[in-house]
């Protein structure tokens, strides 16, 4: 059963295993798994800020678990992109991260968009990001495409043309605005394409990584 993605709790020793058979929950204080979620398919997972509650995303559909009683089924469940009114069954989740506030998530796919979805509303998809070039048919996912400055206020995403994309949201925000979002700057990086971007919080630091980072 290969592991697809980790994801460690922001709360405690917690952290989740994604596989494509089951989302595990594990304590690093113990040998033994806590739970676990059955699935078909490769899942995009993350937990919320509070580390109480966490995401799992599989294609289009998004779910949402309280960490007490996950076992008892999502408390939420929601298509990406269906407020829309996107053909969602194009749309698959690469990464999933809330944002530092944790008032929305980032849907991060591999195609020419990535997702912006109220939290505490999953049925409602504020933004689609776009203005970057899809990976297409490469056969390489980071996971790691697109991610959330550490105040929350940006989103940066790779591209195929090697360029880093930047979108606004929380201009956006403030403007009220809804749908299509174009790219507020794009910084020239790689010559290749850039797979995969992050942030260090502490020191403001960002990475991005292509065939050399």
């Amino acid at each position: 059963d290969r592991v697809t993605a980790l994801e460690m709790s922001p709360l405690d020793d917690q952290f989740l295993a994604g596989s494509e058979e089951a989302v595990r929950l594990w304590d690093l204080r113990s040998p033994n798994c806590q739970g676990a979620v059955s699935i078909i398919g490769r899942p995009a997972i993350a937990f919320d800020p509070s580390g109480l509650v966490f995401a799992v995303a599989l294609g289009c559909t998004l779910r949402l678990y309280d960490v007490k009683i996950f076992d008892q089924g999502p408390f939420d469940t929601a298509m990406i992109g269906q407020s829309l009114n996107l053909n969602t069954a194009s749309i698959v989740a690469t990464q999933l991260e809330f944002s530092s506030d944790g008032k929305n998530i980032l849907v991060t796919t591999a195609a020419d968009a990535h997702y912006i979805v109220d939290s505490y509303n999953p049925s409602s998809t504020r933004f689609r990001l776009v203005g970057h070039y899809s990976y297409g048919n490469e056969v390489f996912q980071s996971g790691g495409e697109a991610c959330w400055t550490p105040d929350g206020k940006f989103v940066v995403s790779g591209s195929r043309d090697g360029s880093i994309y930047v979108w606004d949201i929380a201009k956006a925000m403030a403007d009220q605005a809804a749908g299509l979002l174009k790219p507020y700057k794009v910084l020239k990086a790689h010559g290749t394409p850039s797979h995969i971007v992050a942030f260090n919080p502490k020191f403001l630091m960002m990475v991005s990584g292509s065939t050399e980072l």
